[in-house]
């Protein structure tokens, strides 16, 4: 089948990582774990589980540094699966553009892969934890193919979790970003994030259309949901993986390191 000129399957395994919180020195540890040490366990999981393609949704760095990006890089690139990235409120995007340069990494947003579109969303305010948009963040979405069924990401949630310590800064304006799907053609499927550090699932009907909610888990420390303050969730790291199907349909699910 030929879709705007891409000649692909209408199926996609893709598999979501987040917030790696790499720190400058890789011995040091963050929550009380080595997060260096629990991405490579996540990403021997990702390598047995062949996803087609990437979403690194933010906060990859604790302290954003082109050695951790370099470091990041050495990561990511021998598993030679193509991967979007985008930045959460500890990242530097400029430098991540600048550091990430391996051919894996594809800076096109939005970006069309077997079928399907990703666009993601830039929801962070300068040296702030909490989220934000605005009519330029937006702007994006008006390029989007309305035909195409889509996965929207950002790093930040648009709604609370549950989960007191981290709903304190959420996205705090999600409102402009239902008005944009309630008043604009689209076929967003489902809207994922990071920033959470757990896992979680729900859904918003906008008009006759159901879009799946979907937050993911940390590739270094998960946290305990519903929590007070940040509680080390003790099964490991996670990431959350999708089969998206040629017929529009999301199937998703959590992926650990065993």
């Amino acid at each position: 089948m030929t879709i705007n000129g891409y000649d692909a399957p209408m199926s996609l395994r893709l598999l979501q990582l987040s917030d790696c919180h790499l720190k400058i020195d890789p011995a040091d540890n963050y929550r009380g774990i080595n997060p260096e040490f629990n991405l490579g366990r996540v990403l021997k999981a990702t390598a047995d589980w062949q996803p087609d393609a990437l979403i690194l949704s933010g906060d990859l760095a604790e302290h954003a540094t082109e050695e951790v990006y370099q470091r990041l890089n050495g990561w990511i690139a021998p598993l030679q699966i193509p991967a979007m990235a985008f930045p959460g409120n500890h990242d530097d995007f400029a430098m991540m553009q600048k550091t990430l340069t391996d051919q894996v990494f594809v800076w096109h947003n939005p970006w069309i892969i077997n079928g399907w579109q990703l666009v993601w969303l830039d929801s962070n305010l300068p040296q702030q934890p909490a989220g934000d948009l605005d009519q330029k963040k937006l702007s994006v979405l008006d390029t989007i193919d309305p035909k195409l069924p889509t996965i929207l990401s950002l790093h930040h949630q648009p709604v609370a979790v549950g989960t007191p310590w981290i709903d304190r800064f959420k996205l705090q304006n999600p409102e402009l970003l239902w008005h944009w799907l309630e008043s604009h053609p689209h076929s967003i499927k489902a809207i994922a994030w990071g920033h959470i550090h757990h896992g979680w699932h729900g859904e918003k009907l906008i008009g006759n259309h159901r879009i799946q909610l979907l937050g993911a888990p940390s590739a270094s420390a998960c946290a305990v949901p519903g929590c007070e303050e940040f509680k080390l969730d003790t099964r490991g790291p996670r990431a959350r993986w999708f089969n998206l199907s040629d017929d529009g349909v999301v199937n998703t699910g959590l992926l650990g390191v065993g």
